[in-house]
């Protein structure tokens, strides 16, 4: 028997990540540290994350996991947490543009 499959986890910015949103990826630097939580910034938004693991502040991570709203604000629930300390930010983001861009190219072109 087959075991269901997990609903996959959508690359967002932390400013699109809504609760309607079943499961998230995002990256970012850890500004704030606590006990079983942290302050997760990509530069469009900030989003408190509930993990328990050893992390710093300034580290970067990229955290798979559900949102949830509390309150007036969405918070996400971290099911995965890597390191992404090694990353090149700035050609990560250039990615990411150029595949949004080519996603809408995708979308807008006709099919003959």
């Amino acid at each position: 028997m087959e075991r269901p499959r997990k609903a996959p986890a959508v690359e967002k910015d932390i400013a699109d990540i809504s609760e309607t949103d079943i499961r998230v990826r995002v990256i970012g630097k850890v500004t704030k540290k606590e006990d079983s939580n942290m302050t997760l910034n990509d530069s469009t938004g900030e989003i408190v994350v509930y993990a328990d693991v050893p992390v710093n502040v300034g580290d970067t991570i990229r955290v798979f996991g559900r949102p949830t709203k509390t309150g007036v604000s969405v918070v996400l629930n971290a099911e995965i947490v890597q390191d992404m300390n090694k990353l090149n930010m700035a050609l990560f983001k250039k990615y990411r543009q150029l595949s949004k861009n080519m996603a809408i190219n995708t979308l807008n072109s006709k099919v003959i």
